[in-house]
């Protein structure tokens, strides 16, 4: 039994946090082997019978390929989403970010290298879209560097060349008012080292993608010639 595995004994994390139930599973990434195979289910990704949407990732009901959402509001984005966020998932991404059951990052961590490996991605760089500092202070934990220092354990190169400011919360904010906002509030740290051609940001939820395509943009202006997306959900 690994240190961590102590800890959440001690702590009384030993439920599944889906069901309630008990197995080692649970207590090492806080889920059972049984919830594990519906969320495989639920996955986006990896079934050849379905289709997804080239821009956001959201499972297609039509023949097209872009969603309703993505023709109406036309975007060079092409993000990967792992799952709905109305299902499981979103569940799990709750109880990570709002409830501080840091255990998931290894379940979150797993699905994305996972993803990563079956698309064949695996010449791109990694980088963990950055909270701003009053959040950090706020929660006082980063939910997606925890999730990349994982996959930088899994040997994805990890790098961190943006910072962003302070602002408005966008979670109340109209989509015409998020596409405004979001501008220059992510900058390029100063730095040496010039950015890899190609670049995977990670995110936990596309909404409307305002945040990814402000830093899509600043990295292509950079001179990244390749960016993409990938969430673990898509609401």
């Amino acid at each position: 039994m690994k240190i961590r595995d102590i800890f959440h004994l001690l702590a009384g994390r030993t439920l599944c946090l889906l069901c309630g139930s008990f197995d080692y599973d649970s207590l090492h990434m806080g889920l059972c082997r049984d919830c594990l195979s519906e969320l495989e289910k639920e996955s986006l990704l990896g079934n050849g019978e379905t289709r997804n949407c080239r821009c956001c990732g959201i499972r297609l009901l039509s023949e097209m390929d872009l969603c309703t959402e993505c023709r109406r509001y036309p975007t060079n984005q092409r993000n990967m989403a792992l799952f709905s966020y109305h299902g499981k998932a979103g569940d799990l991404i709750q109880f990570y970010k709002f409830q501080s059951e840091k255990r998931l990052y290894l379940f979150f961590a797993g699905q994305i290298d996972r993803a990563l490996r079956h698309e064949s991605l695996i010449d791109y760089a990694l980088l963990p879209v950055p909270p701003s500092r009053k959040k950090i202070f706020k929660t006082g934990w980063d939910q997606m560097e925890l999730i990349g220092s994982e996959l930088k354990r899994l040997g994805w190169p990890l790098i961190h060349p943006l910072a962003k400011k302070e602002g408005l919360s966008q979670k109340k904010l109209s989509r015409e008012e998020r596409e405004r906002e979001i501008i220059g509030r992510y900058y390029l740290k100063r730095s040496k080292k010039g950015l890899p051609e190609k670049i995977i940001l990670l995110d936990d939820v596309y909404t409307t993608g305002a945040t990814l395509r402000e830093c899509t943009r600043i990295l292509k202006a950079e001179g990244a010639e390749d960016v993409r997306s990938l969430t673990i959900a898509r609401d």
